[in-house]
């Protein structure tokens, strides 16, 4: 058994890559070609492919994904995987038979979105290995009975549906069980190593558990808490989902390895040894609290040190927040400092970005923007929004204002003729103009270009007359006809035309039309079933959403915004760690929509509470770097807001143990305090405008 760890508070990967160099240090340098590094992430492995490049030119291993086994077994005939699109339109044809015939459960325009939490379940239980005879063996006698109706109904579907429609989970599994197969057979002649995964999901613990089996196999586990005393550990149980060390004693009992067996893979240093001890006190779990009392007292002597990185930032509002860590990622640009901002608030991140553009930083985003929100995407929506009704004048403006309409050619003398329309007809007069009124006017008038007149009332007609409810294929159809129309404009015939303006162009014009058309490839898995306008809007900017899109190129190289998972398995020499307040870190886990907590339990399916737990484990890795900002707002425009969990237990702890706590707590308050003040400044006029 080869289970290896590094300790919260280290640069996972390139400890990864400095404990595989010296452990094949004295073998030629073609002996890392016979590596297999199988890594949770993509950008985790574009990290580890950047860290053996510091070291100069050199033998590179196989770099693979968890979640992609494909590559390992590329003998194996696989099916081709349903799209995660086709499967949900094919179950939201599903979820509409069942509302039809049962109108009290739900609204039919609800269909989409219940087939996306069902496609969720269907997938967890793929994952978990939960066969539809556990559905049937489920006893429903006392539940209420709109869980009994539910039950019957996944109980139809998984057996209708019992592999006819292939996702990427069975064929993950499929490679897996190749996978086993082929080591069982002769094991693998090179090293086999699983880095950066705590094994949350089964068929990554069962991988993790059958290469720690091998001869030359290796499992690393990021953020191993060694602090924690034996007797802590061993308490923990499967009913503390919450702890963030739970899903490493899961995984080191599902390989068979004690936690005393896991040795460091690497010689790196760790950057607050002191804080790791400090933290893992604080994030003790509940039953096991009354620890603080004897062993808060202990770190009394080593407490100061522990806090001299940390600074505490309540700032009386988001902005604020907002403002206060972009002056500080400002200043570590101009220093030469990494940093990275550490939040699943994306609403935060996004603030931020704002606030630097202001020096002209733009931070290498590790999520990108959501399609729904980039140029393209909101012009997509605001159309579909707008559809098979008369236009009204305000979203009509703003429609044509976007800087993707009318941009094949003619762009300025279009807004200038919509400036015209705008002031002369549309302020003040008809909130629905008609296309007749518009042709009208411009005739009367002269003030705008007749062609340009013409186009307009002919979009406008377009709008009013799309279908109201059809097929999803028509309303691809008819919707991707509206935004060529809208994006060519009427300059046709001008030298720089064309057809579709520069609605496609760039990353996010790519990544739309990419979408679409795997929409349009996917709608006949909708079948003959008919939804709103309204609804395909709806079902657009659900999808778009789940679409991020990322310009690597152009963003600072030293500020960074990551998400939680970035943080696990990276390092930054400042790190922020923003929006901790309940509700956003960590995100209370969603209601299943199918399944009662009772019935999902009786079937073996995760806890919500787990991603807590993921969570916890997050903010514990992070919360270790050498200099740390721990931020939030007391309150947003609506109420006050709740510390997140966490946070308020470190405070807790540290206000507890002594005067030495309250010192370090109350320099942490102090630092940040002074932070605030400084962003405040930014917002006060300059001697040139109070005169102005």
């Amino acid at each position: 058994m080869s289970v290896w760890h590094e300790p919260p508070g280290v640069d996972f990967s390139r400890a990864l890559v400095d404990g595989l160099r010296a452990r094949l240090a004295a073998e030629p340098p073609e002996a890392m070609a016979r590596v297999t590094l199988l890594l949770p992430t993509r950008r985790m492995a574009r990290r580890v492919g950047e860290e053996f490049a510091r070291a100069g030119a050199a033998v590179l291993p196989r770099l693979a994904l968890v979640s992609d086994l494909a590559p390992l077994v590329p003998h194996l005939k696989l099916p081709d995987a349903l799209s995660p699109i086709a499967l949900r339109l094919t179950l939201a044809r599903l979820v509409d038979g069942l509302l039809a015939a049962r109108p009290d459960l739900a609204p039919r325009a609800a269909a989409l979105d219940l087939a996306g939490s069902l496609a969720d379940l269907l997938r967890e239980m793929v994952e978990e290995g939960v066969e539809p005879d556990a559905l049937e063996a489920l006893d429903p006698a006392g539940d209420p009975r709109h869980w009994q109706d539910s039950l019957g109904f996944l109980r139809l579907v998984t057996r209708s549906l019992r592999g006819a429609l292939p996702g990427p989970e069975d064929v993950q599994a499929a490679c897996l069980d190749e996978l086993e197969r082929l080591w069982d057979a002769a094991p693998p002649a090179g090293r086999v190593i699983v880095a950066g995964s705590t094994g949350s999901r089964a068929p990554t613990l069962r991988l993790m558990a059958r290469v720690a089996a091998l001869p030359g196999g290796a499992v690393v586990l990021p953020g191993l808490d060694t602090e924690m005393p034996d007797a802590a550990w061993d308490a923990l149980d499967p009913s503390m989902q919450d702890h963030p060390q739970l899903r490493h004693r899961l995984a080191l009992d599902a390989m068979g390895c004690p936690r005393a067996a896991c040795g460091r893979w690497s010689d790196a240093p760790v950057a607050a040894p002191a804080r790791n001890r400090l933290v893992s006190l604080a994030l003790r779990p509940p039953p096991a609290t009354h620890a603080w009392l004897t062993e808060g007292p202990a770190l009394a002597p080593e407490i100061a040190g522990a806090c001299a990185g940390l600074t505490l930032v309540e700032a009386p509002s988001p902005l604020a927040e907002a403002e206060a860590i972009a002056l500080r990622l400002r200043q570590a640009a101009e220093d030469g400092v990494r940093a990275a901002l550490i939040s699943p608030d994306r609403t935060l991140s996004r603030e931020v970005a704002a606030c630097l553009d202001r020096w002209g930083i733009e931070p290498d985003d590790s999520a990108g923007r959501p399609l729904d929100l980039s140029p393209p995407g909101r012009l997509l929506l605001q159309a579909a929004q707008m559809r098979a009704r008369p236009p009204e004048s305000e979203p009509l403006v703003a429609l044509l204002k976007h800087p993707l309409a009318h941009s094949s050619g003619g762009r300025g003398r279009h807004l200038g003729d919509l400036r015209r329309l705008e002031v002369g007809l549309l302020r003040g007069g008809p909130a629905r103009p008609r296309p007749a009124e518009l042709r009208r006017w411009a005739a009367e008038s002269g003030r705008v270009d007749p062609d340009w007149a013409a186009w307009l009332s002919d979009l406008m007609v377009q709008l009013e007359h799309q279908s109201d409810r059809a097929m999803l294929a028509v309303h691809l159809d008819e919707h991707m006809a509206l935004m060529a129309e809208l994006a060519a404009g009427s300059a046709l015939g001008a030298p720089f035309d064309r057809p579709a303006g520069a609605l496609w162009d760039a990353r996010a014009g790519e990544a739309a039309l990419s979408l679409v058309e795997r929409l349009i490839s996917d709608a006949p898995a909708a079948g003959e079933v008919e939804m709103t306008a309204a609804g395909y809007a709806r079902l657009l900017g659900t999808l778009m959403a789940a679409e991020d899109v990322r310009d690597p190129f152009g963003p600072h190289p030293g500020v960074m915004i990551w998400g939680a998972l970035e943080a696990r398995v990276q390092g930054a020499d400042l790190v922020i760690l923003g929006g901790l307040n309940d509700d956003v870190w960590p995100a209370l886990p969603g209601a299943d929509l199918w399944m009662s907590r009772r019935m999902r339990a009786a079937c073996g399916l995760r806890a919500p509470e787990r991603t807590i737990g993921l969570s916890a484990h997050d903010f514990q890795q992070a919360v270790a770097g050498a200099e740390v900002w721990l931020t939030r707002a007391t309150r947003t425009a609506d109420a006050a807001t709740v510390p997140s969990r966490w946070l308020n237990r470190l405070c807790n702890l540290l206000e507890g143990v002594g005067p030495e706590g309250a010192d370090a707590l109350g320099g942490m308050r102090a630092r940040g305090a002074t932070a605030l003040a400084r962003a405040a400044a930014l917002r006060r006029p300059g001697p040139a405008h109070r005169a102005a």
